[in-house]
């Protein structure tokens, strides 16, 4: 933990999280052709609370599968 003057933070966690959120739902698009941005989101955070902190993550990793789902559908 890093202390700031606003308060406690996990360096990076939120970062982090965001990126293996993208991961994991590409597997799950490979493995199951299934996008559960929720439940991937969900599952991260019961193993480690801050994984994808804010809105714009989550809105990050659904603008970034969007556009890897319309690739795939290109193929």
């Amino acid at each position: 933990m890093v202390k700031t003057t606003s308060g406690l933070h996990s360096a990076g966690v939120g970062r982090t999280g965001t990126f293996i959120a993208i991961d994991r739902l590409i597997q799950q698009i490979e493995m199951e052709n299934t996008v559960d941005v929720y439940g991937v989101v969900y599952d991260l955070r019961m193993h480690r609370p801050l994984m994808v902190q804010t809105e714009v993550r989550l809105l990050f990793i659904q603008h970034h599968v969007s556009q890897i789902c319309t690739v795939i559908q290109k193929r």
